[in-house]
């Protein structure tokens, strides 16, 4: 067996981390050396174990490989390693490594190996040799070009993967399926025609969509493009959302594994989100939790593109960002590196294993952190207290009698994921999209949700007053004036029931302002003739469900919230006396008369204390 082996070395502007977070980006790597998209399947190993298998054509001819789990530590280092099953070659391993070269420099080595199945392809890869390596010089070339031109910031990870969409050269960026302009045009007239378009942010995605290439359009992450765009995240996701209305662009529910994070299936409508999904990375089936493993996305809508999307390297690093660390160690093997940054919440998990444990708080950060690989499903942590100035090392070991791939992650959602409750209380979601939900008897958990619920007194009096006309047509502007203030506050009116409101927030105490400003607008309105507001407010978890064709909440949080609202007086909002303490909630309703009282609410078995806050009073 002979080997070929390149190595290439620069040297680039920026921090370690950010100069990582371009380098080790596996998928684009093997695009730029000119490899083909690849299909990936799964297969169970006579040992127990389950393998990755990567099929392609190369000239024609169909190539497979063992994908091993790719290795790496944020900022160091990153390897990935193929044995092919047929073909020329028969191994093939890219390893960057990089290192501080002062101020605001890094040297990148790029070692790229291959190893020849026979004779003759060892002749082969001689003369391939020389392109290869000019492969690898023009990606770095592009590399340190993005980075020469990225404005100063923090050496993290993120802003390095945000330089990925900045590349200069089409050919590395990947292919750029056309667009039908008529159709572009057509639909994107349709967006940005409604009054409320935010249209800085529609023009950069209609611009997006035609010109980006297909791997950065087929799943479009709106708060990620926002911040590139320059708009706010609300102006981004509302542009999103009239898009997805105009045909423009298609909304999909991406249902993430909880335990590899990658996308186990995807949904085009809250219809098709089921109760469970099957991995077959991790080779279980689990639960969706709609408020933390499902991702709102978005794709071109074919008629105006028809991207498909191709993979290149399914274990790339870049694939699975809230991974700091993964390395593969063999039985009684002890590996140690250094953390660049040690930015907790950190977990601790064997590669495929649903248990987690947690690493030591970051502030500060510990001198050493060890994670062991024992017979438990769970792996062992300990660590020694450091300065908090000097860096953590990581010492990962394996005590079973089998290889085990480690991972260090970080705990909760990746920076920009729009999660599936995130957008479901989005204020114009439920406006633009009510019909879309879940399936008849599917309930999906969307986390803890602030709800409120409104009524008013004197309404039945006013109707007998000035007549049914005018009481109804005051009412219709009582509702459009609640309507506004929940959406200033960040919250979504989810239905009008006879003269009440309810509304849901993902913030406590956006919605205890929301009250306040509603009730003082309702007695602005129609105090005069009588009529004042009624709220109730309260914080738990909730499901999403369908109810009359349309997305509605279910849940105790439901009842106890509108229950709260039946015991407000007049001009009050209601609390239960916990949720009153709330930090926010206390500074939102600070200075203003308030009575407490104790009450049983229906459906609740214990009394609850409860306070009632006088809103007429001004800060």
């Amino acid at each position: 067996m002979r080997e070929h082996v390149i190595r290439v070395e620069r040297t680039f502007a920026g921090g370690p981390l950010r100069v990582w977070a371009l380098a080790a980006d596996s998928n684009r790597w093997d695009r730029a050396l000119g490899l083909p998209p690849a299909n990936y399947v799964f297969r169970d190993e006579p040992d127990g174990s389950r393998a990755r298998i990567g099929g392609s054509k190369v000239l024609g001819l169909p190539v497979a490989w063992v994908e091993a789990p790719y290795q790496w530590v944020e900022g160091a280092w990153v390897e990935g390693s193929r044995r092919y099953l047929e073909g020329p070659v028969a191994r093939g391993t890219l390893r960057c490594e990089v290192f501080s070269a002062g101020p605001r420099a890094t040297r990148v080595v790029v070692r790229f190996t291959v190893a020849s199945a026979s004779p003759l392809a060892a002749v082969g890869g001689r003369l391939a040799v020389p392109v290869f390596r000019r492969a690898i010089e023009r990606y770095l070339d592009v590399l340190g070009r993005a980075l020469t031109a990225a404005p100063d910031g923090a050496d993290d990870v993120a802003q390095g993967r945000d330089l990925a969409l900045s590349l200069d050269d089409a050919a590395l960026r990947g292919a750029v399926t056309p667009a039908d302009e008529a159709e572009l045009a057509r639909r994107a007239a349709a967006a940005t025609g409604d009054g409320r378009a935010p249209q800085a942010a529609l023009a950069a995605l209609v611009a997006w969509v035609r010109a980006a290439p297909d791997d950065d359009v087929e799943t479009m992450r709106p708060l990620a493009l926002a911040r590139r765009w320059g708009v706010t995240a609300d102006e981004g996701l509302r542009a999103f959302l009239l898009a997805t209305r105009a045909g423009l662009v298609d909304l999909r529910w991406k249902i993430l594994c909880p335990v590899c994070r990658t996308g186990a299936d995807t949904a085009s409508s809250l219809t098709e989100v089921g109760r469970r999904v099957r991995c077959d990375a991790c080779d279980r089936d689990y639960d969706v939790d709609f408020s933390e493993h499902v991702e709102a996305v978005f794709a071109p809508n074919p008629a105006v593109r028809a991207v498909t999307p191709r993979l290149w390297c399914a274990s790339s690093a870049s694939r699975r960002p809230h991974v700091v660390a993964q390395v593969t160690l063999d039985p009684g093997a002890t590996f140690r590196a250094s953390l660049r940054a040690y930015d907790g919440p950190l977990l601790a998990r064997v590669m495929g294993g649903a248990d987690v444990t947690p690493l030591p708080a970051a502030d500060p950060a510990p001198a050493r952190v060890t994670v062991t690989a024992c017979d438990d499903a769970r792996p062992v942590v300990t660590d020694e207290s450091g300065d908090g100035g000097r860096g953590t090392e990581l010492v990962l070991r394996n005590l079973r009698a089998r290889p085990v791939t480690l991972q260090i992650e970080r705990a909760g959602a990746p920076r920009d994921a729009l999660t599936g409750a995130g957008l479901l209380l989005f204020p114009d979601y439920l406006d633009l999209f009510a019909t879309d939900a879940p399936a008849r008897g599917v309930e999906l958990s969307v986390g803890a949700v602030a709800l409120l619920f409104t009524d008013l007194t004197g309404s039945t009096a006013l109707y007998e007053r000035v007549g049914d006309a005018r009481a109804f047509a005051l009412i219709e502007q009582h509702f459009r004036e609640m309507t506004r203030v929940v959406s200033e506050r960040g919250g979504t009116v989810v239905k009008t029931m006879g003269d009440a409101v309810m509304a849901a927030f993902p913030r406590l105490g956006d919605a205890a302002r929301a009250g306040v400003e509603m009730a003082r607008a309702t007695s602005a309105q129609l105090g005069d003739e009588g009529v004042a507001l009624k709220v109730g407010v309260h914080l738990g978890p909730c499901l999403a469900v369908r109810a009359n064709d349309r997305l509605d909440f279910f849940c105790t949080t439901v009842n106890v919230a509108a229950r709260l609202q039946a015991r407000a007086e007049a001009h009050e909002l209601v609390l239960v006396e916990s949720t009153a303490r709330h930090p926010d909630v206390a500074l939102a309703l600070a200075d203003m008369p308030r009575r407490a009282f104790t009450a049983s609410l229906k459906g609740i078995r214990q009394e609850l204390h409860l306070v009632a806050v006088d809103v007429r009073a001004l800060p």
